[in-house]
């Protein structure tokens, strides 16, 4: 006679073993996606980029301790970067991923300047600069400095004129230089990936290679949905005259989740990288101490990369792009940061 107890206990163990088993079949089938390129031979894709600083990203210190760094040279220098900084905002760039050899992506990224920046007058006022306490100057250079102001060079000697007359010719050939570059573009990035992303161009500097490889570079086996990965960044650089105190990395580039959209599949991928690092100048064993750093031995950096790519799993290529890219400098009594967006879709 059959035991219903022990029948009915022995149906339940079985249920139990099934789910487990069907929920153990669907972890392991858990789906997975190629995030590879796919450019055909000849073909090139073409971004409008734009690269934005943020905040008061370019100050620096309105006074210095250092002798050889006064206030006004600091203001000079000031306006430079600034002026830079609105030369690259203003740019035209474009960002292109072409297939010119099979099998492998290269990188292209350019700017046009429509109104370059006038570098010469900025290069005077930092002359004028370096030579503001008019009280110490000798007789000949405080002609020199009333030259720069006014713009008479009666009573230069002759070496002076020659002098100036070198400067002058210099100044053109540059005016000339930046007037011939209008309308062609300047070359930002040069790199190229694998098809699968893994990065072809080892022979590419570290900054450029940073670039290259938050733009370009993908993860080169399968991953699903929460996968992270890491790419080949490196944002901190130091030399031998620089001592290690304390450092951390974080490298993770994640597969957030995976879209549709008018039935493309498109993958959200998480930027999520920092680097961070102190030391202290080591100035008792250099051939040559920077006479810019002053005493102060403490330096810190900090580096990050945050944002989202929107990769198009079904074309293989990017729909848009947005990163947050910053370096903070430290010392002992204050810190710089900048900060750079850049943005690129077609």
């Amino acid at each position: 006679m059959l035991n219903l107890p022990v029948i009915l206990n022995y149906m339940k163990i079985k249920t139990i073993l099934l789910l487990c088993l069907i929920s153990i079949f669907q972890v392991s089938a858990k789906k997975t996606y190629d995030l590879k390129w796919n450019i055909a031979f000849n073909e090139e894709v073409v971004y409008n980029y734009a690269m934005k600083y943020i905040s008061d990203t370019l100050s620096i210190p309105q006074e210095s301790n250092n002798p050889l760094v006064s206030k006004d040279i600091f203001d000079v220098l000031k306006e430079m970067l600034a002026k830079h900084a609105q030369d690259m905002e203003k740019a035209t760039w474009k960002l292109s991923y072409a297939c010119n050899k099979h099998g492998i992506i290269d990188v292209l990224l350019k700017y046009e300047n429509k109104e370059p920046v006038d570098y010469v007058g900025l290069l005077k006022d930092l002359t004028s600069a370096f030579s503001k306490n008019k009280d110490s100057l000798s007789k000949a250079d405080a002609e020199f400095m009333r030259y720069l102001e006014t713009g008479d060079s009666t009573n230069l000697d002759e070496n002076a004129k020659s002098e100036i007359k070198r400067v002058q010719e210099i100044a053109k050939s540059i005016e000339k230089e930046q007037k011939d570059k209008q309308g062609k573009p300047t070359v930002a990035l040069r790199g190229s990936v694998y098809e699968n992303g893994d990065i072809y161009s080892f022979w590419t500097k570290q900054d450029q290679l940073n670039l290259l490889a938050i733009m370009a570079q993908l993860p080169s086996q399968k991953v699903a949905v929460g996968d992270s990965w890491s790419i080949q960044t490196k944002l901190i650089n130091c030399d031998q005259n620089i001592i290690y105190k304390d450092g951390h990395r974080k490298n993770k580039v994640t597969l957030e989740k995976v879209e549709v959209v008018d039935g493309e599949s498109i993958a959200v991928i998480n930027y999520d990288i920092v680097e961070s690092f102190s030391g202290e100048f080591d100035f008792d064993n250099v051939a040559f101490k920077n006479p810019f750093i002053g005493d102060d031995k403490y330096i810190g950096f900090e580096a990050k990369v945050t944002g989202k790519g929107y990769f198009s799993v079904t074309k293989g290529r990017w729909k848009k792009f947005a990163s947050y890219i910053s370096i903070t400098k430290k010392n002992s009594t204050n810190s710089n940061t900048t900060t750079q967006l850049i943005t690129f879709e077609q």
